[in-house]
């Protein structure tokens, strides 16, 4: 996946309420915060005349259909051997990745397919080996909703390459797609604009009804599930700015949906294109707030990628009214930057007013998501920001044991065997040892059969025999409880 690359991360930035500047945009600039003009957001209208002829002179393939299966598939051979239609222009300078599975593990693709976009890292190291630290330059690896028949068949004649489709593990209906040095990148945007120029003009077909969706939210009665992804949405996950300009100008709608209830300019941002993003939100017809199917919206997967030019550029055009109190049904930015660690998302957003304290539905905080993941270097900003380690979640079980964790975050830490957290809670309430301390930490160790820290618990002189008031036991007698099952 070939993304924008934004400037350093900065702690600070302008503040959104700033009055906007007025003047005209400019292009080039990638850096923009969010003082950039709301409402002068004036489309341009690019001189775009897509080859139709040189579409309609290319014969059909005989193996592509309407199902998945028409796609070219992914292998080292296949890599190889494609051609692309001129291939002194389309990616000459680029020499050829091997990949090594055909296909990806279902395991695998769950750490691959996120609920905000492709993990870039993991998908390296899954297709070009791990030894792969970068993604590799001419590839684009997509996450898009399912392709219409016709698109489809447009990416397997331009030879995109299906990687994986199927269901998520939160139930959303996902195409990973890649995108290589040999593919017609020509071809497949100028197919993505005569697909646009013969779209119906009315209503896009729906989805079929899912009973497990809340139909009754009011966002989706206004702008309901769509079946398939439109070319506007491929061309938001590839980030060529320039095609979406002229899809819009040629009507297609930002605001449409996928199955999952993403629009292009999630899938944008959750592809980490900042400048596919700018030009759908100088659509004045692009809703900037709405939410997909799991209550995410495009402020949600720019926090995730970390991209806090692209969150500075969404809060600037009022991508978000960012709720001050606890919200069951919608995703929050803040926990979502906390949980991958990025930190200067968090102060940003805490600079719009969002309490540092802020809980999700179930009690947990910045500081817990972040300590969730492991997350240290950000523990460690949140904490000195002022982060009340002492809230906690609510239990989430009937049975003791299995909210041990939800006791303290200490006993997080002492889950996840994170030595370096564990140490900065104890100095943070300058504790000399943990001979006070009443938590199952050791108990929470015993659980989890980490030997190595129920060892370090003992020197930091935690009590052995004591027996939680919750679970009515010691540590000791846990571990042999454990064991004996």
């Amino acid at each position: 996946m070939e993304v924008d690359n934004p400037e350093d991360e900065k702690d600070r930035v302008q503040d959104h309420r700033r009055p906007p500047k007025r003047g005209r945009d400019d292009d080039d600039r990638d850096d923009i915060t969010h003082s950039e003009p709301k409402l002068k957001r004036q489309r341009r209208s690019p001189d775009f005349s897509p080859a139709r002829s040189e579409l309609d002179q290319q014969p059909s393939s005989s193996s592509s259909s309407s199902s998945s299966s028409s796609y070219p598939s992914i292998s080292s051979s296949s890599i190889s051997n494609t051609t692309a239609t001129d291939s002194s222009t389309i990616g000459a300078s680029f020499g050829p990745a091997k990949l090594i599975h055909n296909p990806i593990d279902v395991d695998d693709v769950y750490k691959v397919v996120t609920m905000y976009g492709p993990d870039q890292k993991e998908a390296a190291a899954l297709l070009f080996g791990k030894a792969t630290i970068e993604w590799p330059e001419g590839y684009s690896l997509l996450q898009v909703g399912p392709p219409s028949p016709g698109l489809a068949k447009l990416l397997t004649e331009s030879g995109v390459h299906l990687v994986w489709e199927g269901l998520t593990q939160r139930g959303m209906s996902q195409t990973l797609l890649l995108v290589t040095p040999e593919s017609d990148r020509e071809r497949l945007k100028s197919g993505l604009m005569v697909m646009q120029s013969d779209a119906p003009t009315d209503e896009p077909a729906q989805a079929d009804g899912d009973p497990f969706d809340d139909d009754d939210d009011e966002e989706f009665r206004e702008f309901p599930k769509g079946k398939y992804s439109t070319p506007l949405m491929l061309a938001a996950a590839l980030g060529e700015a320039e095609t979406i300009e002229a899809l819009l100008h040629q009507g297609a709608d930002p605001n449409q949906r996928d199955r999952n209830g993403s629009t292009a300019l999630m899938i944008a941002a959750g592809h980490n294109h900042i400048r596919a993003v700018r030009a759908l939100i100088r659509d004045h017809k692009t809703k900037v707030h709405m939410n997909n199917s799991i209550g995410a919206d495009a402020l949600c997967h720019a926090a995730d990628q970390g991209n806090i030019q692209m969150v500075s550029l969404l809060l600037g055009f009022g991508a978000a009214t960012l709720p001050k109190e606890t919200v069951w049904h919608k995703r929050h930015p803040l926990f979502i930057a906390a949980r991958k660690g990025h930190y200067p998302i968090c102060k940003l957003i805490f600079d719009q007013g969002i309490s540092i304290d802020l809980i999700n539905g179930v009690g947990k905080s910045a500081l817990w998501h972040a300590a969730e993941t492991d997350q240290t270097e950000c523990c460690k900003k949140l904490l000195d920001a002022g982060a009340d380690w002492k809230l906690t979640p609510a239990p989430t079980s009937l049975y003791e044991e299995d909210n041990l964790l939800s006791r303290s975050i200490l006993c997080v830490a002492v889950k996840n065997r994170n030595f370096e957290l564990l140490d900065l809670l104890i100095k943070c309430n300058q504790w000399v040892n943990l001979s006070e301390i009443k938590l199952p930490l050791l108990h929470v160790a015993a659980t989890e059969n980490h030997v190595g820290m129920m060892k370090y618990l003992l020197e930091l002189k935690i009590a052995i025999d004591f027996v939680d008031e919750d679970l009515k036991t010691t540590a000791i007698n846990l571990a042999f409880k454990k064991k004996s099952y």
